[in-house]
């Protein structure tokens, strides 16, 4: 009966429970401090991109080529956007050294850009601001019927001021 009770040691079990668990806690730790690191690159690599999108980004401009056709409006219809078709302009001018007509039948559509000089700043406008006697700028795209005056969609039109 002299035994007496003794507590037990629980430095094996503290040492069981930290070398159990410790590792995978640091493993944690490093692969959150990781993961905290790719976030941040991340980040940086996406504000990067914006910049360079948003820096590069193609602004609407005329193309850089010679206009098909300069020259003042002579008529003008409206088409009511039926198959994508906006309306159409007559355009009359004189051949010029960076142009290849002096009449066009031009037929514009959803996809054209039509823009109005403003100094030396080119702004985005609508069919409704193309007028009969202005003076405008055009280029086509696609084919172009060789009838008189030639018949063509337009890609972009200017209007001059």
């Amino acid at each position: 009966m002299g035994e007496s009770l003794v507590a037990p040691d629980l430095d094996p079990v503290y040492n069981l429970y930290t070398g159990v668990f410790k590792p995978q806690v640091v493993r944690l730790a490093l692969l959150l401090d990781a993961i905290k690191q790719l976030r941040l690159a991340l980040a940086g690599l996406l504000i990067g991109l914006l910049l360079l999108t948003v820096g590069c980004a193609p602004t609407e401009t005329t193309p850089k080529t010679s206009p098909a056709i300069r020259g003042s409006i002579t008529s003008r219809n409206a088409a009511g956007g039926q198959g994508g078709l906006v309306g159409s302009i007559l355009v009359e001018g004189n051949i010029e050294d960076d142009t290849q007509f002096d009449k066009a039948s031009i037929a514009i559509t959803s996809e054209t850009q039509i823009f109005e000089q403003v100094e030396q700043e080119r702004r985005p406008a609508t069919f409704e601001a193309l007028q009969v006697g202005q003076k405008v700028e055009a280029w086509f795209t696609g084919p172009v019927a060789e009838s008189y005056p030639v018949q063509a969609v337009a890609s972009d039109i200017v209007i001059l001021k």
